[in-house]
């Protein structure tokens, strides 16, 4: 059995007047091998996402800027199964001969979300989320798609000291 992981850690920097950017990847790869077969298997997983805090013009009177973010992440995993001989030559190596393969598993994920905030003023704030998501399987050849928007009101309001 060997397995191995690929990874590209996250990478985060400021500029372009407080752009703010991440990103991932990991890839894993494994082959599992058992009397009779072989099993391999590829899993990638990759992600980004960049944010930044627009100013908002004064007569607006909001507390701060709005804050934005967007993001994209995808999921792929793919998993194979042969058939495998083994046998001991003369020399008393092993010698394997890969049979026919059959697909376990083919699916996966991408997904991207937008969100956006801000404070009206002490006691209001705004909120604008969307996303947008397809999970799909290729093997039995399904796909479901997703998307969701909504926005909210939040009032904050105080009666006064408990008496």
């Amino acid at each position: 059995s060997e397995f191995r992981i690929v990874e590209v850690g996250w990478v985060t920097w400021a500029w372009l007047g407080g752009l703010t950017t991440n990103g991932s990847f990991v890839r894993t790869m494994r082959e599992d091998v058992r009397p009779g077969s072989i099993t391999t298997s590829d899993e990638k997983r990759m992600s980004f996402d960049v944010a930044r805090v627009f100013k908002l013009p004064k007569k607006w009177n909001t507390r701060g800027g709005l804050r934005t973010q967007a993001s994209y992440a995808s999921d792929d995993a793919v998993s194979v199964v042969g058939g495998a001989t083994s046998g001991a030559g003369l020399t008393g190596t092993t010698s394997t001969a890969v049979g026919a393969t059959s697909v376990l598993t083919d699916n996966g994920r991408r997904a991207f979300n937008f969100s956006a905030n801000t404070d009206l003023s002490e006691l209001y704030s705004l909120t604008f989320n969307g996303s947008h998501g397809i999970t799909f399987d290729r093997n039995y050849n399904r796909r479901l798609t997703n998307s969701t928007v909504s926005v909210m009101f939040q009032w904050k309001f105080f009666a006064g000291e408990l008496r």
